[in-house]
């Protein structure tokens, strides 16, 4: 009966383990989005968004972005939307010269940064997405801890 048990909390574990993969971990301050649909192709990775500290704290957005060929967004620009007193550096990142959205796939890494009187204790909605579609957004959080 003692190596039933064993087996069975073996196997438990194992699930356990198999179910948690490829996700967040609890703790993390990693956030992954995408969204690819016939309007554009957007990869994202927020690191340190949800911890960022208030007055001059800053977390970075990492994107990979593309669109399919006879997108409108061709050509167009990435947005981010932000939440009141935070500010970023995407125009000298990727939303201008050569960082319009092509066929093909460019990289970019955004700074963002909280300014006097950001909420960082609350979690917040931001969302990076093509200037002419923004529906077509990939969303992620800034502040309310980890």
């Amino acid at each position: 009966m003692k190596c039933k048990s064993l087996l069975v909390g073996i196997g438990a574990t194992l699930l356990l383990v198999a179910c948690n993969g490829g996700g967040t971990p609890a703790g993390s301050d990693v956030q992954n989005g995408s969204i690819n649909n016939n309007v554009v192709n957007i990869s994202t990775v927020a690191t340190g968004c949800l911890s960022i500290s208030a007055n001059g704290g800053t977390c970075t957005l990492a994107v990979t972005y593309s669109a399919p060929a006879n997108s409108n967004s061709i050509g167009q620009f990435l947005q981010l939307t932000l939440p009141a007193n935070y500010t970023s550096n995407i125009t000298s990142q990727c939303s201008s010269g050569a960082g319009y959205i092509s066929t093909t796939a460019k990289n970019c890494t955004i700074t963002i940064t909280s300014q006097s009187g950001a909420s960082t204790g609350n979690a917040q909605n931001a969302s990076i997405y093509p200037a002419n579609n923004s529906s077509s957004f990939v969303p992620f959080t800034i502040g309310g801890g980890v």
